[in-house]
Formats: C-alpha cells, sequence, structure tokens
C-alpha cells in the first residue's frame, strides 16, 4: 500500500478534522492471519462524497 499509514488516531474530546486530501483515503481492516495483508475495508474518494452530497440533497 502507497501513502502514509496511522495506527491509531484518539482525542480525549469531540475533534472536527478539515482536511485537503490528494487522493482516496482507504480504510483497511485487520490481517487474516499473521504475515498477510490487510484488507481494505472502506475507501473514501470523489464518487463516495458526491454520493453523500446527493443523498444529503433529497
Amino acid at each position: 500500500m502507497n501513502g502514509a499509514e496511522h495506527e491509531q488516531t484518539h482525542h480525549p474530546e469531540e475533534t472536527l478534522y478539515l482536511a485537503n486530501v490528494h487522493g482516496a483515503i482507504a480504510f483497511v481492516g485487520e490481517a487474516p492471519a499473521l504475515g498477510a495483508s490487510r484488507p481494505i475495508v472502506g475507501l473514501s474518494d470523489w464518487r463516495s462524497m458526491q454520493g453523500l452530497q446527493a443523498r444529503r440533497r433529497r
């Protein structure tokens, strides 16, 4: 996998992130076995953001 990987993010109080992201964000799950690659379980890209915006307008 290319890009930065953040193992864990924690904030003791409610936090709102504002970011400029150039490219998709992949959410990965746990590796099924030792040494196996971690599966992508979610993806946030321009298509998913466009879909969220369209649902909000309904």
